[in-house]
């Protein structure tokens, strides 16, 4: 199985062929979504009486995970995948994790950009720079559809440093389950500017996306910036 290899080393000693069968609990800590999305993994097998042993390959990046299950280096990948990320005649696709329409993400800014001091009647997105990974299609298409412009970073861990730079002024992020709702890595903390409406997960998958950070229930009546990119990425 391939994982991101900062999630890998995050995690390092939960990352052994027998993690289904001690499985960690889910605290009040921001999980990466890479890592808690094996527990959904973990907990599927598990309903048909399947055991797995586990070995995980880190690769540098989503991408390049896809494309190791393409060319059978690995059997599979340890976070969702978009289906427009995969060659669907080559790779058998299970039902989806998260429908359309219930995944959206926050507005981060540094702790320190004056867009934080601004009302929100007075914000105007498409006056800044976003900043995001060119590789997450779905991130980029809006980030385009909000912002003046959007500068490319490799990877996730560059957002912090770019954005601490000040060489962009916001990113779309996975919201946070602290009770600031504040992102932090290497000591750089990023804010919550505004949000995105509740994401809505059903069954037992809800739940694990709560714990782990992916979802947070304060959002649930936030306004939604882009209404009509999201109709348009619904019709295609």
């Amino acid at each position: 199985m391939s994982i991101n290899q900062v999630t890998h080393q995050k995690y390092i000693t939960y990352m052994h062929a027998d993690m289904c069968r001690q499985l960690p609990k889910l605290g009040h800590e921001q999980l990466d979504r890479s890592f808690f999305e094996l527990i959904i993994v973990c907990n599927a097998f598990a309903t048909q009486q399947v055991q797995l042993n586990l070995e995980f390959v880190p690769t540098p990046s989503y991408l390049r995970g896809v494309r190791m299950v393409e060319q059978g280096t690995v059997d599979t990948h340890s976070a969702s995948i978009w289906y427009s990320d995969i060659n669907q005649s080559q790779l058998y696709a299970s039902e989806e994790v998260l429908r359309t329409g219930e995944f959206e993400k926050g507005i981060y800014v540094h702790e320190s950009h004056p867009l934080l001091i601004l009302p929100p009647d007075k914000i105007n997105l498409s006056h800044y720079t976003a900043l995001s990974v060119k590789a997450w299609r779905h991130d980029w298409a809006v980030s385009q559809s909000i912002a003046q412009s959007v500068a490319d970073t490799g990877h996730m861990p560059a957002i912090f440093e770019m954005l601490a730079a000040k060489r962009a002024d916001f990113t779309l992020l996975e919201f946070s389950n602290h009770t600031s709702m504040d992102r932090v890595q290497n000591d750089i903390r990023l804010k919550i500017l505004t949000g995105l409406k509740q994401l809505r997960a059903k069954g037992l998958i809800y739940p694990v996306y709560v714990k782990a950070g992916f979802i947070n229930p304060k959002v649930k009546h936030w306004r939604v910036v882009n209404p009509l990119a999201i109709a348009s990425i619904k019709a295609n």
